[in-house]
């Protein structure tokens, strides 16, 4: 496996548009609620299975990001517990927030040189990426 610098280096690589950085950190926590949410529709252990997959991940790169990352799963599970409808409101945040997230990016998305270039291992990495983002703002202020 990779080590979290290289992940993180090869991700900023296409990451570097203060647009985008603005819209990832909007649309990437809307998608991650948006599967959560389309998983729990399924049913709530498949919800909780992903996530202790995805916790299983990230602690393997780093144990502080996986703890925030915990933490946002946390409160995503728990605004999906308190949803009276969830599968049709996950798919449209879905669909507009996959638009916004490469809305900063149209010749990437035209040429769909994003899948090409990592995209693929990427996805799972944004809600990471954010993650890493707040850890290295709390060290800072420590």
């Amino acid at each position: 496996m990779r080590a979290i610098d290289q992940w993180f280096e090869q991700y900023g690589e296409s990451h570097q548009n203060p647009i985008n950085k603005v819209l990832h950190w909007i649309c990437v926590p809307l998608i991650t609620f948006s599967v959560l949410g389309i998983l729990w529709a399924i049913h709530p252990w498949v919800a909780l299975i992903a996530v202790a997959a995805a916790m299983a991940f990230y602690t393997m790169l780093s144990w502080r990001i996986a703890a925030v990352m915990l933490v946002a799963s946390l409160l995503m599970l728990l605004i999906l517990w308190n949803m009276n409808a969830v599968f049709w409101p996950s798919v449209a945040i879905f669909v507009l927030a996959w638009f916004g997230h490469y809305a900063a990016r149209p010749a990437e998305v035209a040429l769909g040189l994003h899948l090409f270039r990592g995209g693929r291992q990427q996805a799972g990495l944004g809600p990471h990426g954010l993650g890493e983002n707040i850890d290295r703002d709390l060290n800072a202020r420590m």
